[in-house]
């Protein structure tokens, strides 16, 4: 009917001020046996803190499953959130979360080299050795960046 008095057919825009887009705030897990290349959910969790730090917006939640979390000597979280949106990391599971800056080297994964000395690989650089007193026979403990090594009477130990 318009287009016949007008002649062609009018239109109409209506302007609605559309507000900002609601960022929902995310669940992401971490697990001793993840893998950061996952996406971070329950079933594809993370496996280090430093890839959730890194991913997390404020408002977040991070889950870590119980376990040993390896976070090095200069591990920093840049992010808090805000204090209307925290990100907030919380345990979940059965067990301990422990979240350390020293890792334990299992005895199994120790072989013997020869006489007193034992020798190990280990997943992340040695930035410091400390001498058990109760290890018999220590007697020097030397560490390279993929090697811890050393020299005792029997048996094997941690760093």
């Amino acid at each position: 009917m318009l287009k016949a008095m007008l002649g062609y057919t009018p239109m109409f825009l209506l302007g609605l001020a559309a507000p900002a887009p609601f960022a929902a705030a995310d669940t992401y897990f971490v697990a001793p046996d993840g893998d950061d290349s996952r996406v971070g959910t329950e079933s594809q969790p993370w496996k280090t803190l430093r890839k959730a730090a890194a991913a997390v917006q404020p408002g977040d939640t991070v889950r870590i499953k119980a376990g040993d979390y390896f976070v090095g000597p200069t591990w920093i979280v840049n992010r808090a959130g805000t204090a209307e949106s925290p990100i907030t990391y919380r345990a979940f599971g059965d067990g301990e979360v422990r979240i350390t800056g020293s890792s334990l080297l299992p005895p199994e994964k120790w072989t013997h080299v020869k006489g007193g000395i034992y020798s190990t690989p280990v997943d992340q650089p040695i930035m410091a050795v400390f001498q058990s007193e109760s290890l018999p026979g220590a007697r020097a403990a030397i560490g390279s960046s993929t090697t811890f090594s050393t020299a005792r009477e029997s048996g094997a130990g941690s760093a």
